[in-house]
């Protein structure tokens, strides 16, 4: 189970973002492809997209790969990218992806990264849930901030008190009413709104990533100048 804490910091300039697209096999919801894009000093390094040979997933739970089983799972698949049979057969085995991701969450769990993710319980959370049941290790505590939180505050119209901090407020809007909004309605309506602009489309395969750092400056920006408006008054 992912467990999660919120630091002061969480409004950083160098951050780690994830997006994790999953499905349902035998029950169960497991990832089929984990995304990131590292930024530092406000700037994005570099981008990585790994695929899930998920074929192997329906092998794991002795169940035969046939094509109405693996449509069936498709369909349902929380992704924004049209996928297809062939997508479940390409890709890196689970194994491989679950080392990458250890790694890559350590690294940021020892540097104290804030870690992005637009719906973090129903992407991050899986691949760390599948990571540490599948290498049977428990990965650190993680700084996660949810944009899908921070997106549903804003269209609650939900905003920080005077003398609340912003953990306090964001752990406040943690628990605000409400599902999360997805983030394609959240991109079109910060579009809309100037607010971000970016060369993708929903069926591009970094779409997801992107978007989610894009929110997280928006929000991020919005902070920065409301702290310098308090700190002049």
């Amino acid at each position: 189970m992912m467990k999660t804490k919120l630091s002061e910091n969480h409004w950083a300039s160098d951050r780690l973002v994830v997006a994790v697209e999953t499905m349902q096999v035998a029950g169960e919801t497991v990832p089929i492809s984990y995304s990131q894009i590292t930024v530092t000093d406000g700037k994005i390094e570099n981008f990585m997209f790994l695929p899930i040979a998920c074929k192997r997933y329906f092998m794991s739970k002795q169940q035969e790969f046939n094509r109405t089983d693996a449509m069936g799972a498709l369909a349902g698949a929380d992704s924004l990218r049209q996928l297809t049979l062939e997508d479940l057969k390409i890709g890196e085995s689970p194994e491989v992806v679950y080392d990458l991701v250890k790694e890559i969450l350590l690294v940021a769990a020892k540097h104290e990264m804030v870690v992005v993710s637009h719906g973090a319980s129903r992407g991050l959370e899986v691949i760390v849930t599948a990571t540490e049941n599948q290498l049977r290790t428990d990965l650190p505590i993680l700084n996660v901030v949810c944009t899908g939180v921070l997106e549903r505050a804003r269209r609650a119209e939900i905003v920080p008190r005077d003398d609340e901090s912003p953990v306090e407020f964001y752990q406040r809007i943690q628990h605000a009413p409400g599902e999360l909004p997805d983030v394609v309605t959240c991109y079109r309506e910060q579009e809309m709104a100037g607010g971000i602009r970016l060369p993708v489309v929903p069926s591009s395969r970094f779409f997801s990533v992107l978007v989610t750092d894009g929110i997280y400056r928006v929000h991020r920006s919005r902070h920065l100048k409301q702290a310098r408006v308090a700190t002049v008054g």
